[in-house]
């Protein structure tokens, strides 16, 4: 059985957050500039963490998990399920 690195999980986590992050801004039709306001982030930092660009730090996973909706921000980095396609 092999294990994850620490760089391994991380990734794993930030590809997580970035996948839901995307999702929220698409689904729910969140202004972006509105959004990273909330979390006091500018909006190219936000664009920037939605991109890949940047790794998000605690604090900005927190509060955009918070801004967003989520009761626990660990729940941005849970596992992501397929969603059902809609007829």
């Amino acid at each position: 059985m092999s294990t994850l690195t620490t760089a391994q999980l991380d990734s794993v986590l930030y590809e997580r957050f970035r996948r839901r992050l995307f999702e929220h801004i698409q689904d729910r039709e969140v202004n972006k500039t509105e959004l990273a306001q909330k979390c006091g982030i500018s909006r190219i930092h936000l664009y920037r963490l939605a991109n890949g660009e940047q790794n998000p730090q605690i604090e900005n996973i927190e509060a955009i998990a918070l801004a967003l909706g989520f009761d626990d921000p660990a729940d941005m980095l849970a596992p992501i399920t397929a969603k059902k396609k809609r007829r």
